[in-house]
């Protein structure tokens, strides 16, 4: 099984800086996509890659949603 990996798996760092619609083809590749807790991402907002806690927890909840509509398809 391959996974998306974490922060620095190209879908996450893909909805970092795009939208679902332009991850959803390289998620495909993956069997499941994997989101941890946002503690595990407050790094990204230290980093400033990531601008604040709500713009985190936008990346997760849009991985999620991109998560569901491909399972959706099978």
């Amino acid at each position: 099984m391959i996974g998306t990996a974490c922060d620095r798996g190209e879908v996450f760092e893909g909805m970092m800086q795009k939208g679902i619609d332009e991850v959803e083809g390289a998620a495909e590749f993956y069997d499941y996509i994997e989101v941890q807790p946002p503690e595990n991402y407050k790094h990204l907002i230290e980093l400033d890659l990531v601008r604040d806690e709500k713009a985190l927890k936008d990346i997760i909840s849009n991985i999620v949603k991109l998560g569901k509509r491909l399972e959706s398809r099978l």
